[in-house]
């Protein structure tokens, strides 16, 4: 793929997906979808202008139960601590539908997403667990 393709997908993930701010308020989570769908972790400089992309996922059942897990984890809350907006950017399926994307194939798009994007964390989230004494 080439490079305005992978523009496209970031800018895809950056203004057509639907984020939810960790640092909101704990009844954010009510409001994150419980359907499958295609998830990013990203990190936004408190102004907005630098964004990077931590981890890109996916679940077959419930992205409300993925949003309350990263929530919790040691490393976003350490990143907040580094003045960064962590959130967690979300495509829920029933709520979006898009030609070609299917509960099926959702793992298939994880892998297009990450080999075009190359988020940081490109393997499971566990490196997210890391805990800073």
């Amino acid at each position: 793929m080439d490079s305005t393709a992978t523009q496209d997908l970031s800018t895809w993930i950056q203004t057509g997906w639907v984020t939810y701010q960790f640092s909101d308020a704990e009844d954010m989570g009510k409001r994150v979808p419980e359907f499958p769908g295609l998830y990013a972790l990203v990190a936004e400089s408190q102004d907005g202008e630098n964004w990077i992309l931590l981890h890109i996922g996916h679940t077959q059942e419930n992205l409300r139960d993925s949003w309350q897990y990263y929530r919790q984890l040691p490393m976003v809350k350490i990143l907040h601590q580094l003045s960064l907006n962590v959130s967690l950017a979300l495509f829920a399926l029933p709520a979006y539908p898009l030609p070609g994307l299917s509960i099926e194939n959702l793992p298939d798009w994880e892998k297009l997403l990450i080999q075009q994007l190359e988020p940081m964390l490109t393997e499971t989230p566990a490196a997210l667990q890391i805990a800073v004494k």
